[in-house]
């Protein structure tokens, strides 16, 4: 497995990658506003322009195929995480947490995983550190993983 930054040439990949995961997960769990949004926050044009800001962007090859992408916010909070169903509990979203803690700037990462996925950031050391909350037809699980708690 390759860990390298995200270029504009993965973007259509990464986004088929992210809208693939997320209806087969994450979708059904939502209203119908929450897919929408976050049909926007994938898109191949919206991941360019976060490539523009400050945000560090990962993805994962297999093969030279994009399995996994990351993304971190501030450089403390995770906007993205995405593995592909047939590479999960592989290691592929743990190698590409562990390249990001490196680039974080404080003592610990947040995130706001959808519901379906807190089980999997509770493997990764997060833990639940508020109410379930929705944003933009989004609901999420404020979750924390502190670096000391964390195990490579």
């Amino acid at each position: 497995m390759i860990i390298r930054e995200f270029l504009y040439s993965d973007s259509d990949e990464v986004s088929k990658l992210c809208m693939s995961s997320f209806m087969g997960t994450v979708a059904e769990t939502l209203p119908e506003q929450g897919v929408l949004t976050f049909g926007q926050i994938a898109s191949s044009d919206a991941l360019f322009e976060r490539m523009m800001q400050d945000n560090i962007m990962l993805v994962a090859l297999i093969d030279a195929f994009v399995v996994g992408y990351v993304e971190l916010k501030q450089r403390k909070h995770i906007a993205m995480l995405f593995v592909a169903p047939e590479y999960q509990r592989q290691g592929v979203g743990r190698s590409l947490l562990s390249e990001i803690k490196r680039a974080a700037a404080s003592p610990k990462l947040t995130v706001h995983a959808s519901t379906t996925s807190v089980s999997a950031y509770e493997r990764y050391g997060f833990v639940s550190v508020g109410d379930i909350a929705v944003s933009e037809g989004l609901i999420y699980q404020p979750m924390e993983l502190r670096f000391e708690d964390y195990e490579h």
